[in-house]
């Protein structure tokens, strides 16, 4: 079972959908300045304003929770 990831936005203006999990449980949407996490299980949605700056430093943390998780830094 794999995440749908979708593909990169082309206009920072326009919503996109970034990732899906694989069986319908939630969802992290970008548009603008806003990532729209929902969680269909409990029928949330948490909404958080980020710019630039903080899309590449929450990329960068992400990259390294993963890698953490994966067995370590690569």
């Amino acid at each position: 079972m794999s995440a749908k990831i979708h593909a990169f936005p082309t206009r920072a203006s326009d919503e996109h959908l970034l990732f899906e999990h694989p069986d319908g449980m939630g969802a992290i949407e970008y548009g603008g300045g806003i990532l729209i996490v929902t969680n269909d299980l409990d029928a949330t949605a948490t909404r958080v304003l980020i710019g630039p700056a903080g899309l590449r430093d929450l990329a960068a943390r992400l990259r390294v929770l993963a890698d953490l998780i994966d067995g370590g830094a690569r």
